[in-house]
């Protein structure tokens, strides 16, 4: 019976975040979360232009943005994008 009232309790705390997972497209619009030399943050808004460096032994995976701020493309990786609106 202990068991029984465990599991029950653990399955209460549970949290369900609905966090949803896709792969990234072009024409994604996201929010890149940079952070300057100070260490404080400076995002900036972008589009997913398509893969980055085709490295083949990258860590970190990266796709090329268009910046909208600065009118260029840069490199960002993935654990900094949000993403804002889904393409099509």
């Amino acid at each position: 019976m202990e068991n029984k009232k465990s599991k029950n309790t653990v399955d209460k705390n549970k949290k369900n975040f609905g966090v949803i997972t896709r792969e990234w497209k072009k024409g994604d619009l996201v929010k890149v979360m940079d952070f300057d030399i100070t260490g404080l943050p400076s995002p900036y808004y972008g589009v997913v232009l398509g893969d980055g460096d085709k490295e083949q032994m990258k860590i970190f995976p990266c796709l090329s943005i268009y910046s909208l701020s600065d009118a260029r493309s840069l490199i960002a990786e993935v654990y900094k994008l949000e993403l804002i609106s889904a393409a099509r």
